[in-house]
C-alpha cells in the first residue's frame, strides 16, 4: 500500500509540475489565451486524476480477487456445462447418445432446471423418442456405397434358370453349371 501511495504522490507531483510549467510559459502569452489555457490544463489535470483514480480502483479490485480466489494465481473456468452427480446418474440410466444428451441439456438450460428434471418432462421424452426413431430409420435404410456380399445361387436354381435360357454372369457360376450338366 505504501508503494501505491508513493506512486500516487509522484504522479500528482509530476502533474502539478507540468501544469506549473505550462502556466509559467503561458504567462508570457496574452492574458485571454493564458486564462483559457489554464482552464484547459485544469480540466486535463482533473480528467487525468479521474483516470488515475479509476485505474487504481480497478487494480485494487483485481488484486483482491486474486488474493481471495486461489493462491496459485489460476483463473477458474466456468462450470456452466458440468453435470451434478444426480444428473450424471440420470443420464447414465437414460442411455442417451450425444445428440439426445445435447437436446436434454439445452432444454434444461433454457428452463433453468436440472438435467434429471428435464429428462422427466414430456417435451424432452418426445424429442428423445423422435431422435431415436430417426436414427433407427437412418440405420435401416443405409443406402451408402457399401458393397453387398455376393449370393451364391443354389444348384437347383442354376439349372432351372439355364433351362429357361437365363445364363449366369460370373465365370464360376458358368463352370458350376457345366459340371452340373455333365454330372447328370
Amino acid at each position: 500500500m505504501q508503494n501505491q501511495n508513493q506512486d500516487e504522490q509522484e504522479v500528482l507531483t509530476n502533474l502539478e509540475n507540468n501544469i506549473d510549467e505550462s502556466i509559467n510559459s503561458d504567462e508570457t502569452q496574452e492574458n485571454n489565451n493564458s486564462q483559457e489555457d489554464v482552464e484547459n490544463l485544469k480540466n486535463r489535470l482533473q480528467k487525468l486524476e479521474e483516470d488515475y483514480h479509476n485505474q487504481k480502483i480497478r487494480a485494487e479490485k483485481a488484486e483482491s480477487k486474486l488474493k481471495s480466489g486461489n493462491s496459485t494465481g489460476r483463473i477458474e473456468t466456468s462450470k456452466q456445462d458440468s453435470l451434478s452427480p444426480f444428473d450424471l446418474i440420470a443420464v447414465a440410466k437414460a442411455n442417451l447418445d450425444e445428440e439426445q444428451l445435447k437436446e436434454a441439456m439445452d432444454y434444461a438450460k433454457y428452463k433453468k432446471i436440472s438435467i434429471s428434471e428435464a429428462l422427466k418432462t414430456p417435451q424432452v421424452k418426445a424429442t428423445i423418442a423422435l431422435i431415436e426413431e430417426n436414427n433407427k430409420v437412418a440405420q435401416a435404410s443405409a443406402t451408402g456405397n457399401g458393397r453387398r456380399g455376393s449370393v451364391q445361387i443354389s444348384d437347383d436354381l442354376l439349372l432351372a434358370n439355364a433351362s429357361k435360357g437365363i445364363l449366369p454372369e460370373s465365370d464360376s457360376d458358368l463352370n458350376r453349371l457345366l459340371k452340373l450338366r455333365r454330372g447328370r
